[in-house]
């Protein structure tokens, strides 16, 4: 019988576990490989295992509360099925550097603080590819919080973008060039950009949001 789902928790800081075969895999529970500190391989088969890449089948659509968290030896993840990215989903990730999800994808989630952001703390991460999720409405407070290793720009132009939750680049992407914001973007929260990008140019397609009483140092860093 094929196994279709792995539950919550089911390889939880089991960390001896380098590789997993998920071809038939369509649920993948909350914190089923947090903390997986040497799994370094998730494939399909008729693949052979790709050390540091994660590899989900197009029938995984959503990915529940911090079910990659820590896994310290994820470098790349492509995930073309995926609709759904839940708080925590690979916080902790220092290795990961490259993501590639649907283009269906439209909320990154974050319901609690800063820090439990899907990304918050992938200090190796290179791209996110904004460009090749054309349906992504929003980014949740502190996404990219400490990724120090952006360096590519952030193209949402092509995205129906219209808000980027507050914090998003605390502490991080200080060497992303540009970031371009489409003109369906709505909502300018507290700490997006301030003090954050210091070399970076903000680009508004429409008109700049209106400031107010929580965002006017906000609006000063991008005009």
């Amino acid at each position: 019988k094929r196994v279709t789902t792995i539950g919550s928790y089911a390889f939880n800081s089991n960390s001896a576990l380098q590789s997993v075969s998920a071809d038939s895999i369509q649920t993948i529970g909350y914190s089923a490989f947090s903390g997986c500190t040497s799994l370094e391989s998730v494939y399909q088969s008729g693949n052979a295992p790709v050390e540091g890449l994660v590899d989900l089948p197009a029938g995984v659509t959503k990915l529940e509360w911090a079910c990659f968290m820590n896994c310290k030896a994820i470098e790349h993840v492509v995930a073309p099925g995926l609709v759904d990215i839940q708080n925590r989903a690979f916080t902790g990730c220092s290795a990961l550097e490259t993501v590639r999800f649907s283009p269906n994808l439209a909320v990154l989630h974050n319901n609690g603080n800063w820090n439990q952001a899907a990304f918050y703390g992938c200090t190796s991460l290179v791209d996110f590819y904004p460009s090749t999720i054309p349906n992504l409405t929003e980014l949740r407070a502190g996404m990219f919080s400490g990724d120090s290793s952006l360096t590519n720009a952030f193209d949402f132009s092509g995205c129906a973008l219209t808000d980027v939750g507050g914090s998003s680049f605390l502490n991080g992407a200080k060497n992303v060039p540009c970031v371009r914001l489409p003109a369906s973007f709505q909502k300018l929260y507290e700490k997006e950009f301030y003090g954050r990008m210091p070399g970076a140019e903000i680009h508004f397609a429409g008109d700049i949001p209106p400031k107010d009483s929580k965002n006017d140092q906000d609006r000063k860093s991008v005009v």
